[in-house]
């Protein structure tokens, strides 16, 4: 009977670490995403110029403010992300707004124009 009940525990720890270890895998993905998301970011300052950049970026905060009104923007770590502010899980426990809001889908249509833009002015000058 007691090694019966040994075996459950034992199944119970694998059980246990194995969650923990998904749990692990998943704020390791969180990270990763806004660390590309920050990447991004800063590839955007590169093509467009630190100026133009912040330009687009504060307007497109702007909008977000607007759309997700009484500081729920403040929730989402990718605005941060964006705007260079930090924060955590606690006080931002969602990664980046869904559909059209998606921080990262701002940054990758805005790098695609950037370097649209580069690609041109570099036709027009040869």
């Amino acid at each position: 009977m007691e090694k019966n009940h040994l075996d459950k525990l034992l199944k119970k720890d694998i059980q246990d670490n194995g969650d923990n270890a998904d749990i692990q895998q998943d704020i390791n993905r969180e990270e990763d995403k806004i660390k590309e998301i920050e990447r991004k970011r800063d590839e955007l300052f590169e093509k467009m110029g630190t100026e133009e950049a912040w330009e687009e970026i504060l307007e497109y905060a702007n909008n977000l403010k607007k759309k997700h009104p009484n500081g729920d923007y403040l929730k989402y770590r990718a605005y941060h992300a964006l705007i260079c502010s930090t924060t955590d899980e606690k006080k931002s426990p969602y990664l980046d707004f869904p559909g059209e809001d998606s921080v990262e889908k701002f940054l990758d249509e805005l790098l695609e124009k950037a370097s649209q833009q580069q690609s041109s002015k570099q036709e027009g000058e040869k």
